[in-house]
């Protein structure tokens, strides 16, 4: 029986065939300070290669945190949340672009809530109408609440709530730090790995 499994990214442990990656321009780039297991298959699946899960543990690899507040900030302060934004800027202008911002665009419906919350309290302060920041604060309190209850948990919901801050943040960021082209990366990489095998 097949015992594999499509899916749409690996974790940190996978193998990749040599040629897919010297045609899709090389491995992981080292620049990302994160998600570059999920960019890497992005660049395969654009390429028209499947990514298979085995249905039987081959390593372990823990990547699943304690749901800590101290252990997010620790995460922040080794700027492991850098990554979305680099990814971005690294292929803004491209399908990859859009293709890896629909999959991983986290901070995309934070960023929008927040602008439209800092639109209506700057509407506010110029002596427009306080209706606009109010229902802006109401919705805000309501999601809270449902939230809380759907998780039946208001740390849970304080928790995600300051995550995806944290993620807007560092993606921000990340966007406006340059990173450079991974071509010349691939290149030493495999050239390694050829006097490794020869």
């Amino acid at each position: 029986p097949d015992k594999t499994q499509a899916v749409l990214m690996l974790g940190g442990a996978g193998l990749y065939r040599r040629k897919v990656l010297e045609q899709i321009g090389g491995p992981f780039n080292p620049e990302f300070f994160s998600d570059a297991e999920p960019e890497l298959c992005i660049r395969i699946r654009h390429a028209g290669y499947q990514i298979l899960r085995i249905e039987y543990p081959i390593a372990y690899h823990y990547t699943a945190p304690l749901e800590a507040i101290s252990t997010m900030l620790g995460r922040r302060k080794r700027n492991l949340y850098l990554g979305y934004g680099q990814i971005m800027r690294h292929h803004f202008g491209t399908r990859l672009f859009w293709l890896y911002s629909r999959e991983r665009g986290f901070a995309f419906f934070p960023i929008l809530g927040i602008t439209i919350g800092l639109i209506c309290f700057l509407w506010y302060l110029l002596g427009g109408s306080w209706v606009c920041l109010g229902l802006w604060v109401l919705f805000l309190i309501l999601f809270i609440v449902f939230d809380a209850i759907r998780k039946r948990s208001l740390y849970q919901t304080v928790y995600s709530l300051i995550k995806r801050l944290i993620i807007v943040e560092g993606t921000v960021r990340g966007f406006f730090k340059p990173v450079p082209n991974h071509i010349s990366i691939k290149s030493d990489v495999i050239q390694r790995a050829d006097h490794n095998t020869g």
